[in-house]
């Protein structure tokens, strides 16, 4: 309300307007086992130091992103 009166939009989505300047989206993921390991994260021994599958939720989500929401100015 406060925005709105002041003539601005308050709003959380990362980048909600193509042609301002604007915070991007940053995420963090992890995944735990019962025992209380990391499981995406390996000694780095080969390229990112991440785990298989830690790679295969990273080609998850690739896959799905088109299905993800966008910015209304987007589309």
């Amino acid at each position: 309300m406060l925005a709105q009166r002041a003539g601005m939009t308050a709003t959380f989505m990362p980048k909600p307007f193509a042609g301002r300047t604007g915070s991007g989206c940053t995420w963090h993921a992890s995944l735990w086992s019962t025992a209380g390991e990391e499981l995406f994260w390996i000694p780095m021994t080969h390229g990112l130091g991440l785990s298989r599958q830690a790679y295969a939720f990273l080609a998850g989500v690739l896959d799905h992103a088109p299905g993800l929401p966008r910015s209304p100015a987007r589309r």
